[in-house]
């Protein structure tokens, strides 16, 4: 059975943490990864990895059975619609910000009403949203969000 073909968007702390993970399945082989910072596309190596500076062109260059957003915003709106029109499915990740309205400090991507829209893009368009524990699960349930816990959102066993 040929391995399932994922792109990765982003490439970096987590999107290194996710590679990391991917690379050791037999399944699954990470074929392309869109990340616009050039200081992390650098860390990012291998002979048949396409790298990309951006989700669209990335999506566009096709050869991919799916997508792995390490973040459901602004990265997996805008890559979910895309997904949707190029008939590639987009898991996206919720790590916590994005459920987040904390006052006090002004943190979160719940904050705002720009914010709340493009995390309910990415989650409409997601056609899977993990999150990395059941305290995430729980706030993103409360806004109305279907996820499935996965630690850091990598559990190979589970793609």
């Amino acid at each position: 059975m040929a391995a399932f073909r994922l792109g990765l968007i982003g490439a970096g702390r987590m999107g290194q943490v996710h590679l990391r993970a991917i690379s050791e399945s037999e399944r699954i082989r990470v074929v392309a990864v869109a990340e616009p910072s050039a200081a992390n596309r650098a860390l990012v190596t291998g002979a048949d990895l396409a790298v990309y500076a951006d989700a669209d062109a990335m999506l566009k260059a096709g050869a991919l059975d799916g997508v792995h957003a390490c973040w459901a915003a602004p990265g997996g709106g805008g890559e979910g619609v895309a997904g949707k029109i190029l008939n590639v499915p987009v898991g996206v990740g919720i790590v916590g910000g994005e459920v987040a309205d904390i006052a006090d400090i002004d943190y979160g991507l719940c904050r705002t009403a720009r914010g709340r829209a493009w995390l309910n893009l990415a989650v409409a368009c997601a056609a899977r949203v993990t999150v990395p524990s059941a305290a995430i699960r729980d706030k993103a349930s409360a806004l109305n969000i279907s996820s499935e816990v996965i630690p850091l959102g990598v559990a190979l066993d589970r793609w």
